[in-house]
Formats: C-alpha cells, sequence, structure tokens
C-alpha cells in the first residue's frame, strides 16, 4: 500500500529517541550535535550574514509534555535554541514579549502542533492569528494527522512546511532551510 501524505512525510517511521530531558526551564541552550545525520541537513554553526542569523531560535507550541520534551531533544541535538510553549495562548504571550527583544534575538521559527486540549485555541486557529496580526515569522506545522488536505490547508493558511510526528532528527536538522527560504522570499 502506498503512504499517504506528502512524499517528504515519514509517515511509516517510528523515532527512537533517547529519553528526552526533563522540562525543567522554558528556554534551553544547546549543545552541539554528537553524530550529525548528514552535513547537508546540519544548521549553520556560524552568524550567516545573510540570513541574519547566528542559530535558529524554535518556539514550539506543544501541549503534550512528552511530546514537548523529544521535539526540545531533538532540536537541541541540532544545535537550536528552543523554548516550549504549552498552549497557543501561551506562544501569544511569548511572542509579544519577543516582539520587544532586537530582531537578531527573536525566534526564527515557530514549530507548531495542530491539536490542542480541548476548549483550547488550536495549532490551526494560532497559524491564522498570527497571519491576521501579521506576525513576520516562518511558522511549521505538526501532528501526527497525516491527511493530505488538512497539509494543503495548513499551507494555504500560511504555514511554511508540515511535519508528520512521530518527528525525526533529520526533520528537524532541516529547519534551518525552511527559515532561510522563508527569509529569501
Amino acid at each position: 500500500p502506498t503512504p499517504r501524505g506528502p512524499p517528504s512525510t515519514n509517515t511509516h517511521r517510528r523515532m527512537h529517541a533517547p529519553d528526552p530531558p526533563a522540562p525543567e526551564a522554558a528556554t534551553a541552550t544547546a549543545h552541539p550535535p554528537e553524530s550529525p545525520p548528514s552535513s547537508s541537513a546540519l544548521p549553520p554553526a556560524e552568524e550567516d550574514t545573510a540570513g541574519g542569523f547566528e542559530r535558529l531560535r524554535i518556539l514550539v507550541v506543544e501541549d503534550e509534555d512528552f511530546a514537548a520534551r523529544v521535539v526540545q531533544a531533538l532540536c537541541e541535538k541540532c544545535s537550536y535554541e528552543v523554548t516550549i510553549a504549552r498552549s497557543a495562548e501561551a506562544a501569544l504571550d511569548f511572542l509579544a514579549a519577543d516582539a520587544a527583544r532586537p530582531a537578531t534575538e527573536q525566534f526564527n521559527l515557530i514549530l507548531v502542533d495542530i491539536v490542542m486540549a480541548p476548549g483550547r485555541m488550536s495549532g490551526k486557529e494560532l497559524l491564522l492569528a498570527l497571519r491576521v496580526e501579521r506576525v513576520e515569522r516562518c511558522v511549521v506545522m505538526m501532528s501526527a494527522i497525516h491527511q493530505r488536505a488538512m497539509v494543503e490547508e495548513c499551507i494555504r493558511s500560511g504555514a511554511e512546511s508540515y511535519l508528520v510526528k512521530p518527528i525525526r532528527l533529520e526533520d528537524v536538522a532541516r529547519l534551518w532551510q525552511v527559515v532561510m527560504r522563508d527569509h529569501f522570499a
């Protein structure tokens, strides 16, 4: 049988990641990866004057504790700086505070889970709010939902990309490419 979803999705792979660190702090500074997936997928190590950022700073919007810790651990393996928001509403608060920082210290990317706790703003609603408020950040959606219609809807609504859970290290390692593509668009 043919897997559903776009060809770049990872619909049939299981992630075997080490136990991620406990979420003691909302922001963590990452350490260099011990064994990179491939040299072409690595993020830029030094400041890229054309891109204007030294390190990828990601706001991860994920309400499930385990999933947030896994994504955080994968991002840290890629030397990304990570901040976790446990709801779409918390993400809006982080972004409001982020706007006061110099542009070189702001989030480069917002990685948003689509499904949030019942009664809370969903990831899709957050994406629409970001676009209505004209928040100029690269947004990548993530979900275990790998239906083509969902992917297309997110892209039409302004997401730059879509990752299918379980997220793999290779997926996270390529996020800087999405940010650079968005930056130069």
